[in-house]
Protein backbone atom coordinates (compact mmCIF):
# COMPACT_ATOMS: atom_id res chain seq x y z
CA UNK A 1 0.00 0.00 0.00
CA UNK A 2 3.09 2.27 0.70
CA UNK A 3 4.26 1.72 -2.84
CA UNK A 4 0.78 2.23 -4.34
CA UNK A 5 0.22 5.43 -1.97
CA UNK A 6 3.72 6.71 -3.78
CA UNK A 7 3.13 5.95 -7.19
CA UNK A 8 -0.29 8.21 -6.83
CA UNK A 9 0.95 10.81 -4.74
CA UNK A 10 5.07 11.00 -5.02
CA UNK A 11 5.28 10.79 -8.51
CA UNK A 12 2.17 11.42 -10.01
CA UNK A 13 1.50 7.85 -11.56
CA UNK A 14 -1.73 6.66 -13.20
CA UNK A 15 -2.18 3.41 -11.22
CA UNK A 16 -4.95 1.01 -11.52
CA UNK A 17 -4.93 -1.98 -9.09
CA UNK A 18 -6.87 -5.52 -10.55
CA UNK A 19 -7.75 -7.37 -7.60
CA UNK A 20 -10.09 -10.09 -6.65
CA UNK A 21 -11.75 -8.08 -3.81
CA UNK A 22 -14.64 -10.96 -3.75
CA UNK A 23 -11.48 -13.14 -2.23
CA UNK A 24 -9.90 -10.60 0.02
CA UNK A 25 -12.93 -9.94 1.53
CA UNK A 26 -14.21 -13.97 2.18
CA UNK A 27 -9.96 -13.86 3.49
CA UNK A 28 -10.43 -11.56 5.50
CA UNK A 29 -13.76 -12.65 7.14
CA UNK A 30 -12.67 -15.99 7.87
CA UNK A 31 -8.72 -15.41 9.27
CA UNK A 32 -9.05 -11.99 10.87
CA UNK A 33 -10.29 -10.22 14.00
CA UNK A 34 -13.86 -8.45 14.34
CA UNK A 35 -11.99 -5.21 13.29
CA UNK A 36 -10.16 -6.97 10.30
CA UNK A 37 -12.99 -5.92 8.11
CA UNK A 38 -12.84 -2.21 9.99
CA UNK A 39 -8.89 -2.24 9.18
CA UNK A 40 -9.39 -2.96 5.44
CA UNK A 41 -12.40 -0.28 4.46
CA UNK A 42 -9.89 2.44 6.25
CA UNK A 43 -6.82 1.13 4.23
CA UNK A 44 -8.66 0.92 1.59
CA UNK A 45 -10.17 4.77 1.77
CA UNK A 46 -6.82 6.35 2.37
CA UNK A 47 -5.18 4.51 -1.19
CA UNK A 48 -8.45 4.17 -3.47
CA UNK A 49 -10.01 6.87 -5.09
CA UNK A 50 -12.91 4.81 -7.15
CA UNK A 51 -13.70 1.26 -7.24
CA UNK A 52 -15.23 -0.27 -10.52
CA UNK A 53 -16.55 -3.88 -10.26
CA UNK A 54 -15.59 -5.33 -13.73
CA UNK A 55 -18.87 -7.74 -14.65
CA UNK A 56 -18.62 -10.00 -17.77
CA UNK A 57 -22.09 -9.34 -19.89
CA UNK A 58 -22.60 -13.10 -19.08
CA UNK A 59 -26.17 -13.02 -21.27
CA UNK A 60 -24.08 -11.93 -24.73
CA UNK A 61 -21.18 -14.09 -24.02
CA UNK A 62 -23.80 -17.63 -23.73
CA UNK A 63 -25.93 -16.04 -26.15
CA UNK A 64 -22.71 -16.51 -28.43
CA UNK A 65 -21.97 -20.09 -27.48
CA UNK A 66 -25.21 -21.02 -28.23
CA UNK A 67 -25.76 -19.73 -31.48
CA UNK A 68 -21.99 -19.78 -33.16
CA UNK A 69 -20.87 -23.30 -31.77
CA UNK A 70 -21.09 -25.72 -33.86
CA UNK A 71 -23.50 -28.51 -32.30
CA UNK A 72 -23.99 -32.18 -33.28
CA UNK A 73 -27.33 -31.50 -35.26
CA UNK A 74 -29.94 -29.01 -35.85
CA UNK A 75 -32.35 -30.28 -33.41
CA UNK A 76 -29.64 -30.15 -30.76
CA UNK A 77 -29.37 -26.05 -31.76
CA UNK A 78 -32.35 -25.42 -31.49
CA UNK A 79 -32.79 -26.98 -28.54
CA UNK A 80 -30.23 -25.00 -26.36
CA UNK A 81 -31.46 -22.13 -28.04
CA UNK A 82 -34.62 -22.99 -26.84
CA UNK A 83 -33.12 -23.30 -23.14
CA UNK A 84 -31.02 -19.81 -23.57
CA UNK A 85 -32.68 -18.61 -20.53
CA UNK A 86 -32.20 -21.41 -18.24
CA UNK A 87 -28.53 -21.43 -18.82
CA UNK A 88 -27.93 -17.79 -18.65
CA UNK A 89 -29.37 -18.27 -15.12
CA UNK A 90 -26.50 -20.56 -14.43
CA UNK A 91 -24.54 -17.63 -14.67
CA UNK A 92 -26.92 -15.53 -12.65
CA UNK A 93 -24.47 -13.02 -10.75
CA UNK A 94 -23.98 -13.49 -6.91
CA UNK A 95 -23.43 -11.08 -4.30
CA UNK A 96 -19.72 -10.34 -3.17
CA UNK A 97 -19.55 -12.36 -0.31
CA UNK A 98 -22.72 -14.41 0.62
CA UNK A 99 -24.09 -15.12 4.02
CA UNK A 100 -22.87 -18.41 4.49
CA UNK A 101 -19.51 -17.38 2.36
CA UNK A 102 -19.91 -19.64 -0.47
CA UNK A 103 -19.52 -18.82 -4.19
CA UNK A 104 -19.45 -20.29 -7.52
CA UNK A 105 -17.15 -20.16 -10.74
CA UNK A 106 -18.39 -18.58 -13.69
CA UNK A 107 -16.32 -20.62 -16.85
CA UNK A 108 -17.62 -20.63 -20.03
CA UNK A 109 -14.96 -23.12 -21.03
CA UNK A 110 -16.65 -24.95 -18.65
CA UNK A 111 -19.87 -24.14 -19.97
CA UNK A 112 -18.94 -24.81 -23.77
CA UNK A 113 -17.47 -28.35 -22.72
CA UNK A 114 -21.06 -29.43 -20.91
CA UNK A 115 -23.16 -27.99 -23.84
CA UNK A 116 -21.23 -30.38 -26.21
CA UNK A 117 -20.71 -33.38 -23.77
CA UNK A 118 -24.94 -32.89 -22.90
CA UNK A 119 -25.38 -34.02 -26.64
CA UNK A 120 -24.90 -37.28 -26.45
CA UNK A 121 -27.74 -37.17 -23.16
CA UNK A 122 -30.39 -35.28 -24.97
CA UNK A 123 -29.84 -38.05 -28.39
CA UNK A 124 -30.55 -40.15 -25.70
CA UNK A 125 -33.33 -38.95 -23.30
CA UNK A 126 -35.09 -37.80 -26.88
CA UNK A 127 -35.39 -41.16 -28.02
CA UNK A 128 -36.93 -43.20 -25.66
CA UNK A 129 -39.22 -39.72 -25.08
CA UNK A 130 -38.28 -38.62 -21.23
CA UNK A 131 -40.02 -35.23 -20.49
CA UNK A 132 -38.52 -32.28 -19.12
CA UNK A 133 -34.83 -32.68 -20.71
CA UNK A 134 -33.90 -29.22 -20.24
CA UNK A 135 -34.18 -29.75 -16.02
CA UNK A 136 -31.30 -32.89 -17.11
CA UNK A 137 -29.73 -29.50 -19.19
CA UNK A 138 -29.47 -27.45 -15.99
CA UNK A 139 -28.05 -30.13 -13.29
CA UNK A 140 -25.76 -31.49 -16.12
CA UNK A 141 -24.02 -27.79 -16.48
CA UNK A 142 -23.79 -26.71 -12.64
CA UNK A 143 -22.29 -30.68 -12.31
CA UNK A 144 -20.03 -29.86 -14.80
CA UNK A 145 -18.93 -26.78 -13.68
CA UNK A 146 -18.49 -27.48 -10.29
CA UNK A 147 -16.34 -30.71 -10.80
CA UNK A 148 -14.32 -28.51 -13.33
CA UNK A 149 -13.94 -25.20 -10.64
CA UNK A 150 -15.13 -26.40 -7.78
CA UNK A 151 -17.16 -23.82 -5.11
CA UNK A 152 -15.58 -21.13 -3.06
CA UNK A 153 -15.82 -21.31 0.75
CA UNK A 154 -13.83 -18.60 2.83
CA UNK A 155 -11.96 -17.66 0.08
CA UNK A 156 -10.67 -21.25 -0.41
CA UNK A 157 -11.95 -23.70 -3.49
CA UNK A 158 -13.46 -26.75 -2.94
CA UNK A 159 -14.20 -29.59 -5.36
CA UNK A 160 -15.52 -32.46 -2.93
CA UNK A 161 -19.23 -30.90 -2.25
CA UNK A 162 -22.16 -32.46 -1.55
CA UNK A 163 -25.56 -32.63 -3.95
CA UNK A 164 -27.13 -29.56 -1.41
CA UNK A 165 -23.79 -27.70 -1.62
CA UNK A 166 -24.97 -27.50 -5.12
CA UNK A 167 -28.22 -26.73 -4.59
CA UNK A 168 -27.44 -24.32 -2.31
CA UNK A 169 -25.79 -22.04 -5.24
CA UNK A 170 -27.75 -23.07 -8.02
CA UNK A 171 -31.46 -23.43 -7.12
CA UNK A 172 -32.62 -25.27 -9.93
CA UNK A 173 -30.14 -27.97 -9.25
CA UNK A 174 -32.11 -31.40 -9.11
CA UNK A 175 -29.35 -34.36 -8.18
CA UNK A 176 -32.21 -36.78 -9.42
CA UNK A 177 -31.34 -36.28 -12.66
CA UNK A 178 -28.04 -36.67 -12.10
CA UNK A 179 -27.93 -40.37 -12.10
CA UNK A 180 -24.87 -42.35 -11.56
CA UNK A 181 -24.83 -43.01 -15.03
CA UNK A 182 -24.85 -39.44 -15.99
CA UNK A 183 -21.90 -38.78 -13.68
CA UNK A 184 -19.82 -41.93 -14.82
CA UNK A 185 -20.14 -39.60 -18.38
CA UNK A 186 -19.49 -36.53 -17.04
CA UNK A 187 -16.00 -37.38 -14.77
CA UNK A 188 -15.01 -40.33 -16.07
CA UNK A 189 -15.94 -40.11 -20.05
CA UNK A 190 -17.44 -43.76 -19.30
CA UNK A 191 -20.35 -44.09 -21.86
CA UNK A 192 -22.98 -46.49 -21.19
CA UNK A 193 -27.02 -45.67 -22.20
CA UNK A 194 -27.95 -49.05 -21.00
CA UNK A 195 -27.23 -48.31 -17.72
CA UNK A 196 -28.08 -44.40 -17.77
CA UNK A 197 -31.69 -45.20 -19.36
CA UNK A 198 -32.69 -48.10 -16.63
CA UNK A 199 -31.54 -45.39 -14.32
CA UNK A 200 -33.53 -42.93 -15.70
CA UNK A 201 -37.06 -44.81 -15.45
CA UNK A 202 -36.20 -46.06 -12.50
CA UNK A 203 -36.48 -42.62 -10.92
CA UNK A 204 -38.69 -41.25 -12.98
CA UNK A 205 -40.81 -44.22 -12.42
CA UNK A 206 -40.63 -43.28 -8.66
CA UNK A 207 -41.73 -39.82 -9.32
CA UNK A 208 -44.76 -40.75 -10.97
CA UNK A 209 -45.94 -43.30 -8.48
CA UNK A 210 -45.13 -40.23 -5.90
CA UNK A 211 -47.62 -38.07 -7.58
CA UNK A 212 -50.12 -40.75 -8.66
CA UNK A 213 -50.38 -41.51 -4.58
CA UNK A 214 -50.24 -37.68 -4.25
CA UNK A 215 -53.18 -37.22 -6.34
CA UNK A 216 -55.32 -40.36 -4.98
CA UNK A 217 -54.42 -39.33 -1.32
CA UNK A 218 -55.93 -36.08 -1.81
Amino acid sequence: MGFINGFCENKGFKTIIIANEKKILANILATSSANGLTDYKMIKEKTISRTILYLPDYPAISHRIIAESKWPSQEYADFLAENEQLIQDVFASEPPIRKDRTGKYHNFRSLNCALQEFSRIYELLKENQVPDISRYLYSFITYVLVLRSGIERNGNTFYEVSDEDIRQLYTEYSPETITEGIRQWIEYGIWDEDIIMQQVCDRTGKEEQLTTEESGHF
